[in-house]
């Protein structure tokens, strides 16, 4: 029984952690060498359970991270140090499950992510700071699969590939905000397979280039 003491070099505590009957129970806490707390992990007989915290050295609260048995399972929750939330993670049993946001310190959403088992499923997301659409990313198992498209903050497409296991296959267009097509070219496996073209915004051919 007791606290084991763990000190920087300087000889300041960085970290002090309470143990019963040799396993770690109560609030474990972190410290910044400037002596201010950088963190507290709540221990019951070994094992990490309830929200352990993080915080920045200004004092303010940076992660809010839900434990059960040693696991995360729960909403973890980050924050910019103004205090705004910054990410909001679902776990279950360890694994991300659900979706997963990421937002703007104006509280609009930056980038929504479904995940499957710890994996990208699904279409990602990611939004202009205006809250407008910027990115459509398909995944599979944590992997591109599908057609990505990206978009001006005006609405109108910007560019769009289709993915095949992580690697871009087939068409791949970049358009200029007048809606006309810029560039194309044909991938295989990732690799440009043909040529590439691009165009001027009139619609007229600039170059052609043959891979």
């Amino acid at each position: 029984n007791g606290s084991e003491k763990v000190y920087y070099e300087s000889g300041k505590l960085q970290w002090e952690t309470p143990f019963v009957d040799d396993k770690a129970n109560g609030i474990q806490k972190g410290y910044y060498e400037s002596r201010e707390l950088q963190g507290e992990i709540p221990w019951v007989d070994g094992k990490v359970n309830g929200i352990a915290k993080e915080y920045y050295e200004s004092g303010e609260l940076q992660w809010e991270i839900p434990f059960k048995d040693g696991k995360k399972d729960g909403i973890e929750k980050g924050y910019y140090e103004s205090g705004e939330l910054q990410v909001e993670t679902p776990w279950v049993d360890d694994k991300r499950v659900g979706i997963q946001k990421t937002y703007y310190k104006n509280g609009k959403i930056e980038q929504e992510v479904t995940y499957k088992d710890d994996k990208k499923n699904g279409i990602a997301k990611e939004y202009y700071e205006s809250g407008e659409l910027q990115w459509e990313t398909p995944f599979k198992d944590g992997k591109k699969a599908g057609i990505e498209k990206g978009y001006y903050e005006s609405g109108t497409i910007q560019q769009e590939a289709t993915f095949v296991d992580d690697k871009r296959n087939g068409v791949a267009k970049e358009y200029y905000k007048n809606g006309k097509l810029q560039r194309e070219a044909t991938f295989v496996s990732d690799k440009i397979n043909g040529s590439e073209k691009v165009y001027y915004e009139s619609g007229k051919l600039q170059w052609e280039t043959p891979f």
